[in-house]
């Protein structure tokens, strides 16, 4: 049954209370799994899963978002398209598992070959639950998968910690995935109570497959993008290397899915129902891009100045080469806040053949940045190409969202981020003389540097004369 509508700021709400409890399970079990693996225990296992999202990216084909954006399917439309997601992820599921030999000769690692085999079950019921998690996210019923997602984490990364303590290496991470999978579908299948049938109508396929089709172009391009790196390093400086860049690169993730994420993913859900307002969506735009960017410049300073201690707090001292690769990936943080809300607003808009051809200009872009960095087999050039390439995607996708998609002026976008700008900017010089007090502990030398950011940045924001968001939002509804 459907549930009632709701606003973006109660979406967020429950899901952003829902994510961070999550975010607390994750980075304890990341910190007890860091002292129990080696980076080439994780490097092994990056590399196989830049393979597994890739197949990902065809097992969905953008049926998901299609769901959710199509108001008028039946719910015989709905079990179609769900048997029809059967084949598609047996098929891929098998596809892998034959990758899998040509993937361990490429690397000249037999051991991939076993781990691939392992993974293909975790992409099945991964890709199996895309259309219950539509279906989901389609009702608004943000609550459950929160939940759902807790519990699916809570669960398979306590079997990995006691795997990995019993000697499993980095087969716990494959069974921390496999679990995962496992969990999460059949807790979307429990909730959506979707049947399948050995025979279906393409006909309801066809419903979706325009808008679909170029969702899925664009997240197969997006792929590349966000995988290319990882592709690259563990070919031309080994796993070990790639270990130490993929824990720098991931806890750079941690702000843009954990805390951008939990806005982001409602907003395709919700804003859809507005999809022939454009006025309506463009102010909801400007309220969530001011909140991401205040998020995003304050995480970037921080990260920054912080990072040795945010490595050796929770991974150790063992992760030391991974601190200035934290460094200058942090800077792409705000970047990637920012411009990670785009996908919800173009799909909600309907313009997902938009959102396909700015993904054919800002990808090779991209993909030179990055093949840069990782022939240079330097990892803090890697991490400095890899920036760049964000500040790319972010200057060329801002343009066209706010151009093409919404047929407004260039300079609106960037004329609400100077009291950001300003703050970000004192920060920054305030931090570059503070920040060199010596402090003992590790512990007290993070929490300084924190609450040096944090004041800094709050004094700024009050001083800006921003604090006051309501009349903010009556100004920009007024302006626009």
């Amino acid at each position: 049954m459907k549930q009632k509508k709701m606003g973006i700021a109660k979406a967020t709400l429950i899901n952003g209370g829902a994510k961070y409890i999550n975010v607390f399970f994750m980075i304890l079990a990341n910190a007890v799994l860091s002292r129990l693996l080696s980076p080439d225990d994780y490097g092994k296992v990056a590399i196989i899963t830049v393979f597994v999202t890739f197949f990902m990216t065809f097992s969905d084909m953008g049926l998901g978002a299609g769901v959710v954006q199509n108001k008028d399917l039946s719910e015989e439309d709905i079990t179609n398209i769900f048997s029809f997601s059967f084949y598609l992820s047996v098929s891929i599921a098998l596809l892998f598992t034959f990758v899998s030999y040509p993937i361990s000769w490429f690397y000249n690692e037999y051991e991939y070959v076993k781990i691939g085999r392992l993974l293909a079950i975790s992409l099945f019921f991964n890709a199996f639950s895309m259309i219950p998690n539509a279906c989901l996210m389609k009702d608004q019923r943000f609550l459950l998968t929160g939940v759902r997602t807790i519990v699916s984490y809570a669960l398979s990364y306590l079997i990995a910690i006691i795997l990995a303590y019993n000697g499993a290496k980095y087969y716990s991470l494959v069974w921390q995935s496999i679990l995962y999978a496992v969990i999460t579908f059949w807790w979307n299948i429990k909730c959506t109570k979707l049947h399948f049938k050995f025979t279906f109508k393409y006909s309801s396929v066809s419903k979706i497959i325009s808008y679909s089709s170029y969702n899925f172009g664009f997240d197969f391009l997006e792929y590349f993008v966000r995988n290319m790196d990882s592709f690259l390093t563990g070919k031309f400086m080994g796993s070990a290397m790639l270990g130490y860049y993929n824990k720098a690169y991931s806890l750079m993730l941690y702000p843009v899915v954990y805390l951008t994420n939990v806005i982001a993913s409602v907003l395709h859900p919700i804003l859809s129902d507005y999809q022939n307002d454009k006025e309506y969506i463009w102010r909801k735009f400007i309220t969530v891009f001011k909140v991401l960017s205040l998020l995003g410049a304050f995480i970037s300073v921080f990260c920054f100045f912080g990072a040795k201690e945010i490595i050796y707090i929770l991974y150790g001292e063992k992760w030391g080469l991974s601190i200035p690769c934290v460094q200058m990936l942090s800077i792409s943080v705000w970047f990637q806040m920012t411009s990670t809300s785009y996908d919800g607003i173009y799909r909600s808009l309907g313009k997902t053949k938009l959102l396909f051809k700015t993904a054919m200009i800002f990808v090779p872009v991209q993909l030179v940045c990055i093949v840069i960095g990782c022939l240079s087999k330097n990892l803090i050039i890697l991490s400095v190409a890899v920036t760049l390439a964000y500040i790319l995607k972010f200057l060329i996708t801002t343009y066209s969202l706010v151009k093409k998609g919404f047929g407004k002026p260039q300079y609106h976008i960037y004329k609400i981020l100077w009291p950001e700008l300003l703050t970000t900017t004192a920060t920054v010089i305030i931090c570059s003389f503070v920040m060199k007090i010596q402090i003992a502990s590790t512990f007290f030398s993070g929490v300084f540097k924190f609450l040096v950011c944090l004041i800094c940045f709050v004094a700024g924001y009050l001083l800006s004369g921003e604090v006051n968001l309501q009349e903010r939002r009556c100004n920009i509804d007024r302006h626009y």
